[in-house]
């Protein structure tokens, strides 16, 4: 039962795509910085990543006489929720629940605990 050489390569190969692909999924959830402001002048919008965004002193334009906001908070704290949609438009959240979906019904099928 031995491999040959270019079985072992390809085992190999896929190993370091697998890892690679893992260590970018998890600098990708754990970043801030999604989206950066790359304008040279000051504006108030300062970075976004999938859990918090940054701003300051913002004001959003379709809020009269609405709250300041300034800081880095998380998408889903408190002091975003009156923004909270224009932030984290609906059809990214259905994405990120859908993919969630997928990738949890992928595990249980693989463990067993999902039968056909």
């Amino acid at each position: 039962m031995g491999f040959s050489v270019w079985r072992i390569i390809l085992i190999v190969a896929v190993i370091v795509c697998v890892a690679f692909a893992v260590t970018c999924h998890l600098i990708a959830l754990v970043t801030d910085y999604w989206l950066q402001s790359s304008t040279p002048q000051r504006n108030n919008f300062l970075n976004i990543g999938l859990w918090r965004a940054c701003f300051d002193h913002y004001e959003h334009v379709h809020e009269k006489d609405g709250p300041v906001y300034d800081g880095c908070h998380d998408l889903y704290s408190d002091e975003y929720k009156n923004i909270r949609d224009w932030l984290v438009p609906c059809k990214i959240a259905v994405y990120f629940v859908s993919y969630n979906s997928c990738v949890e019904n992928m595990f249980l099928f693989r463990t067993g605990q999902i039968n056909n």
